[in-house]
């Protein structure tokens, strides 16, 4: 099926598909998909990369949501074959883009970008030749394609089993791969000198004594999920310098699949104030590795620091799951 969300209602609304797999044209819910994937639109027209039915279908949402088949002929009829009509064949294709009035489709399965000429429906190979592989140039290869998005002179691939983003031009269709120059800036965190607006958790009031000591943070994930082992959790501390100084190198921790509480080393100093930590937590379900969530969060912790006391400020946060999932374990 396919739905569309209303963010000023806060509502979701199916769109079209019966609820069962089928290659079945017709008005919003009397059709039927199979397993749909990627999207594109174009004004009205929503076009949806049906994927185990290896074909391309077409929403016009201008006449009540009607579907219809562009390419593709049944659940088991697949292939590598261009043309127009009945004959074309796909093999799971999974991502669409559109521009100037021609769709652009990962033929995942097999390993191609193809374009769909929708003035006239035909359907032409255009990069990858079949084969398996990471290739750039003129000649390129891909492995499994799926996402696609299009810009106003590139397409950009998500290159699945080569985990990489390829660049495509559309005026020549050379091929490049995609180079991050700083992959650790892609990773969830907030930006500096912009106001926080994300979910603020407030701690119970601690206190601390003056002098050298330490902050203990522990995460408490829940049950059946673990760190995920692949991307680092992150830690920033902050806090007024009247009542708290962190180490030279900073006050940020990025660890990978922590086996205990995150420990940093602080000074203190008598008074009162706020103590802040910004958290990123990526954890996975234990079972189904596959699936990962992000815990973004800031800390609140009301300070005081006295003359006596514990050296060790010593918290504790627990990750709750998204309400979805909550039930799940």
């Amino acid at each position: 099926q396919i739905w569309r969300y209303n963010p000023a209602e806060e509502k979701v609304y199916r769109v079209v598909g019966s609820g069962h797999e089928a290659l079945r044209d017709g008005v919003g819910p009397d059709a039927a998909l199979n397993q749909p994937s990627g999207l594109a639109l174009a004004g009205d027209r929503l076009y949806v990369a049906d994927s185990e039915a290896s074909a391309i279908r077409q929403v016009d949402l201008a006449a009540d949501a009607t579907v219809t088949t562009l390419v593709g002929v049944g659940l088991f009829d697949f292939g590598d074959i261009d043309g127009i009509g009945p004959g074309v064949r796909l093999q799971h294709p999974l991502g669409l883009a559109y521009q100037d009035g021609i769709l652009y489709i990962a033929d995942t399965y097999n390993d191609k970008i193809k374009r769909l000429a929708l003035a006239t429906g035909a359907v032409t190979s255009w990069l990858g030749d079949g084969t398996a592989g990471w290739r750039d140039g003129d000649q390129p290869r891909f492995d499994e394609p799926g996402g696609l998005s299009v810009t106003s002179d590139a397409l950009y691939i998500a290159d699945t089993n080569n985990h990489v983003i390829r660049r495509a031009e559309l005026a020549t269709g050379a091929v490049t791969t995609l180079v991050l120059v700083d992959p650790a800036g892609l990773m969830t965190r907030q930006p500096a000198g912009v106001p926080y607006s994300g979910k603020l958790i407030s701690l119970e009031p601690q206190t601390v004594a003056a002098g050298q000591g330490s902050i203990s943070l522990t995460i408490q994930l829940p049950a059946g999920y673990k760190l995920n082992d692949l991307a680092p959790l992150s830690l920033s501390w902050s806090g007024p310098e009247t009542i708290i100084n962190f180490p030279p190198d900073g006050a940020t921790l990025s660890l990978v699949a922590p086996a205990g509480p995150l420990l940093l080393p602080a000074s203190f100093s008598p008074g009162e104030g706020t103590l802040l930590a910004d958290l990123v937590v990526y954890y996975c379900d234990e079972a189904a590795a596959s699936l990962c969530l992000i815990e973004q969060v800031r800390l609140s912790v009301p300070l005081t620091v006295t003359a006596e006391g514990e050296a060790l400020l010593a918290l504790q946060y627990e990750v709750a799951l998204p309400a979805g999932l909550a039930g799940d374990n």
